[in-house]
Parts: C-alpha cells; sequence; structure tokens
C-alpha cells in the first residue's frame, strides 16, 4: 500500500544526480519508481528550510518551490541547468515571509524571463486557488491554505504524461508539516486549511518548508503513547535524525493516521484538551505546543 511507503533511501539514479549537482534527493522505495521524485531535487538553506526544485524532463525546464536566501538557491539552480542543459523558468512562493521568499527580487533582477508566482506578493504573478500553470509536463496546481499567513498557498504537482505515476506530490511551505503544521496566528483559518490538505489523495506525498520532522513526533507522542503509528514513525525519525537523514517526504496517508493538527475533530484530543470545537482543539494544541516547544 502506497501508505506504508518510507523514504529511507535514494535510487541509484537519483545518487548519481546528487553526485553530480550537489544537490540533495529523496525517493520512494518499495514501489514502481514514482515518475516525478526522479526529478525531485531538495536543498537546505537556513537553520532547518528546504527548497525545492523540479526538473521538466521533455522541455528541460526548471520549476522551483520557494527560494530561501538567493545565493543558496542560485547556486543549486545553476548546478541543475548546467548538468541537465536546462532553463529556470518558473518560482513558485508558497507564503510572504522573509526566509522563504528573500530571493525572489534578487532572481528578477539576474534574470527578467523568470515567471515568479506568489497569492500576493508585489510584482509576482497573483494566483489565486485554482489557477493552473502548467510547465512541460507538469502541471502546478495552487490550493489557498491561509493561517499560518493570509497569503499562503500549497502547491500540488503533478505529471501528466501517460506514462507517468499520476501521484501528486504537494508543497505545503508552513501550513502543513510532518507530524504537524506551521505556528497559526489564525487557528480558524488554519484549520480550514489543514481539513482542504487532508482531503487530497493518501498517496499524495508531502514535502513541508521546514525539517522538523523529529521534533513534532516527539510532540505529537506526548499526546498519544499509544498510537503504534506514531511510535514507528519517531522510531525512524531518531533514526534519519542520527544518520544526518532528512525526514521529510510524508506520505499523506501516514500522516492522516499520526499527525494530531489534522485529527483536531476526533474523540482523543476534544477530551484531552475539554473542547469539542475542533478550531479549538488546535488552538490548545498549538498553545500547549508553543509552551513545550518554544522556538
Amino acid at each position: 500500500m502506497l501508505a506504508a511507503l518510507r523514504l529511507r533511501q535514494m535510487s541509484d539514479q537519483i545518487l548519481k544526480a546528487i553526485r553530480k549537482v550537489d544537490i540533495i534527493s529523496a525517493m520512494v522505495t518499495h514501489v514502481q519508481s514514482h515518475s516525478l521524485l526522479e526529478r525531485l531535487f531538495i536543498y537546505p538553506y537556513f537553520t532547518n528550510h528546504y527548497g525545492y526544485l523540479l526538473l521538466d524532463k521533455r522541455t528541460k525546464q526548471i520549476v522551483a518551490i520557494d527560494c530561501g536566501d538567493f545565493q543558496t538557491c542560485r547556486f543549486h539552480i545553476e548546478k541543475l541547468m548546467q548538468q541537465e542543459s536546462a532553463t529556470f523558468t518558473h518560482l513558485f512562493l508558497t507564503h510572504s515571509h522573509e526566509k522563504h521568499c528573500a530571493g525572489y527580487r534578487d532572481w528578477q533582477a539576474v534574470l527578467p524571463s523568470l515567471r515568479v508566482s506568489s497569492h500576493s506578493l508585489p510584482s509576482t504573478t497573483h494566483l489565486q486557488e485554482g489557477d493552473l500553470t502548467f510547465v512541460g509536463d507538469l502541471c502546478v496546481f495552487p490550493l489557498h491554505t491561509p493561517g499560518h499567513s493570509p497569503d499562503s498557498l500549497s502547491f500540488v504537482v503533478t505529471e501528466v504524461t501517460p506514462q507517468s505515476t499520476k501521484t501528486p506530490l504537494v508543497f505545503t511551505g508552513d501550513t502543513l508539516q510532518t507530524a504537524s503544521c506551521g505556528p497559526a496566528p489564525d487557528p480558524q483559518a488554519m484549520y480550514s486549511s489543514l481539513q482542504k490538505l487532508r482531503s487530497l489523495a493518501n498517496e499524495t506525498l508531502l514535502f513541508p518548508g521546514h525539517e522538523l520532522g523529529l521534533e513534532a513526533l516527539s510532540f505529537a507522542a506526548l499526546l498519544e503513547k499509544e498510537n503504534e503509528f506514531l511510535v514507528k514513525k519517531l522510531a525512524w525519525a531518531k533514526e534519519q535524525r542520527a544518520q544526518g537523514q532528512m525526514t521529510v517526504g510524508a506520505v499523506l496517508g501516514e500522516e492522516r493516521l499520526y499527525n494530531p493538527f489534522l485529527r483536531c475533530f476526533q474523540p482523543h484530543f476534544q477530551t484531552l484538551t475539554s473542547e469539542n470545537d475542533p478550531v479549538r482543539v488546535l488552538a490548545k494544541l498549538l498553545k500547549l505546543r508553543e509552551t513545550i516547544q518554544p522556538s
């Protein structure tokens, strides 16, 4: 079952790409090779942030999700451009918080042809939910997912060829994270956004903007000590951290089993927080996390 996948190792093809491009890549294993993950590249920036690059094989166009600081992003994109004889054509920004979009104006200055898209950032193409963008054989579908910030977008990406596996990827920035969600000044909006993301297909692969899986799973384990799915996922995350490996790339079907912020409507969390309204449950869990794990 796709919900039982683990991102524990990388394919030979992607390992070759890493050696050539100096970019970390992730690969789902135990199933037929995922057509999009063969061309997904992940690079770290700042303390625990991730930027994502996708290469359209047919047109050799590069799509970036968030750019972080300009110099780091440029290094990795230029490496990929050189290696694949590719062109950087599209940059999608999940939200306007500085660390996720800091370099976009620099990119516009050095690459005026670059199409930069966001919900409402100045001098970008403004996207509303459902505004499709096709980049070669890639289809990018924005979802408006406010809560962390009013302008937050999540990007669902699929490959639309007869040969592709059609399994979608979703890049969620600071909205949905591995076993968690981002800080939410607006719990009502965040709850609605999380339920929207929860409704995506089970096999959807989740790629958030941060490497916080171990911390999030440790907090979740405090809330649900007997959740066997959570216990196994936490053990896996500890192993990944010990080996210096990433924990991003969760399967949404699994997230529904252990992510407390996706399950605020369930009796366990209502009893735990003494609240019946799932939005108030979410608000209390966020406050508790802030108290236990201050940023």
